[in-house]
């Protein structure tokens, strides 16, 4: 009994302290160049940069130690219902310190397109690096796609969403 009395103490005692029984994840640098094979690159309004002055590129393994969100939805693009993961629009914006939720999304392709107007905030919308527990390649439309959750929220199956639902996604401006 008297044990078990000092762990409670003891328990307590860490938690007023503000420390924690878990080990801490070191918090992500992204000002620190990519290691590999660049993915994303984000230039515009945003405060962390780690290529020059104004451009940010983030490799896999960066994207990946970002808050990892998924979802399952059915696509034009897919057949049946894939299983998208990734970062948050909402996230990576607040990650890099973004002036505005509008961007211009290019991709591989040199497709372009304004994104404006969504609500990042409401909806978990991605960047999406993996389908189906798979990292993405070219083959399926990756490495990157912003993928909307279609099967979740319905009032996002819009023409203009599918517009926006860039694949083989490479920069990103922030405006």
């Amino acid at each position: 009994m008297k044990k078990a009395i000092a762990l409670l103490f003891a328990v307590a005692a860490l938690a007023v302290s503000g420390t924690s029984l878990s080990k801490s994840q070191p918090e992500l640098d992204l000002s620190q160049p990519a290691k590999g094979k660049v993915l994303l690159s984000i230039r515009g309004d945003i405060q962390v940069h780690n290529h020059n002055a104004d451009t940010l590129e983030l490799d896999r393994d960066t994207l990946q130690r970002l808050p990892r969100t998924s979802f399952t939805t059915h696509t034009p693009w897919t057949v049946g219902a894939s299983t998208f993961a990734g970062v948050t629009v909402r996230d990576l914006l607040a990650a890099i310190g973004a002036g505005s939720q509008r961007f211009k999304a290019i991709a591989i392709d040199d497709y372009l397109i304004t994104v404006e107007g969504v609500d990042f905030d409401r909806y978990p919308i991605l960047i999406a690096y993996e389908l189906d527990e798979k990292p993405m390649t070219l083959r399926d439309l990756g490495p990157l796609w912003l993928m909307f959750p279609f099967d979740d929220h319905p009032e996002l199956s819009t023409e203009i969403n599918k517009a926006f639902s860039v694949w083989q996604l490479r920069e990103m401006e922030i405006l």
